[in-house]
């Protein structure tokens, strides 16, 4: 009840105001919107610090897009029944896992909600799903004329201590011509704002896990200042696991749906809709399967009675 007096002050202060003014449609807009900030804060409030990342990185660009998706296996749009439901539970805090478990593929703990298996190394989950954002975008900026290049080799100088002869592949994505008619170095990742580094940033806002990632990129061996000096631009695209996307990766994949839009004749906005849908469905659909393979077995009937009965017949076959 306390918590409500501010907001019935301030909205009885704005009433007042614009009763005044004669703007009632502008007065509903403001008290609605003030209400569902008011609600929306009470919630994160009482979450807990994991669930609040988990919220946060729900409400980044390109997060729920999968749910607007029509199913179309030929855009890369369809889930199979399992992963779709495994997200839609991840989605509303809803736990994946009956039990915490250790993980088949590292030995660590899986918790119930799944946040363990967005993070692990193990079976090459991760590797999966940074391919799957990469590959998605490389083939629209193709079909956007930009000429991509996917892992192009030797775009930096090797450090003293790199023994491959190619050099450093800063590139995920290549593009010869981007902003200004400067080339372009599209870094990805998939970072999960389960990290250890970056929960506390994750509760405190939206993108700011994300963000944050994309300041390591940049400054990790100095690969942003050493691109500049190329005459490079370099550009991290940081996802969480929810599909969603940090600062610089929402506004690039913008800049480029934009750029195809113009060139295939399309209604504005046409081609943001569909990449933010197909990559928010390659992600998801990755750590859903990572969370799938990591489903604990079950239990066999009758518990450890018929356990121990198993071992006991396996000893007495092994005599």
């Amino acid at each position: 009840r306390h918590t409500r007096l501010p907001l019935v002050s301030w909205a009885r202060d704005v009433y007042k105001r614009q009763e005044l003014d004669g703007a009632p449609q502008k007065l509903q807009k403001q008290l609605s919107a003030a209400l569902d900030e008011h609600q929306h804060s009470s919630f994160l409030a009482n979450l807990g610090i994991a669930d609040r990342a988990d919220v946060q990185s729900e409400l980044l660009p390109g997060a729920s897009a999968f749910l607007e998706a029509m199913p179309n296996e030929k855009l890369g749009l369809l889930f199979e029944p399992e992963e779709f439901v495994t997200e839609v539970k991840r989605r509303l805090l809803m736990p994946v896992h009956e039990a915490e478990h250790f993980c088949p593929c590292c030995d660590d703990v899986c918790d119930k909600h799944g946040r363990h298996d967005g993070l692990c190394c193990g079976a090459g989950d991760r590797v999966l799903r940074h391919n799957a954002a990469r590959n998605l975008t490389g083939s629209f900026a193709a079909a956007a004329g930009f000429n991509p290049e996917l892992e192009r080799p030797g775009l930096l100088p090797p450090r003293p201590d790199d023994v491959r002869v190619s050099g450093r592949r800063p590139a995920d994505v290549y593009i010869p011509s981007w902003f200004h008619g400067a080339p372009a170095a599209f870094d990805f990742a998939v970072s999960s704002p389960h990290r250890q580094a970056a929960r506390i940033l994750a509760m405190q806002g939206v993108g700011r896990a994300a963000q944050e990632y994309e300041m390591v990129k940049r400054s990790h061996l100095e690969t942003e200042l050493l691109c500049r000096r190329q005459g490079i631009l370099f550009i991290p695209l940081v996802a969480e696991p929810s599909g969603g996307w940090g600062p610089t990766g929402a506004d690039t994949i913008r800049r480029l749906a934009r750029a195809s839009d113009r060139r295939l004749g399309e209604e504005a906005g046409s081609g943001a809709t569909r990449l933010f849908q197909q990559l928010s469905v390659a992600i998801r659909r990755q750590t859903s399967r990572a969370i799938l393979r990591r489903h604990a077995e079950p239990p066999p009937a009758g518990g450890a009675e018929a356990t121990a009965r198993d071992l006991l017949a396996e000893e007495d076959e092994g005599q």
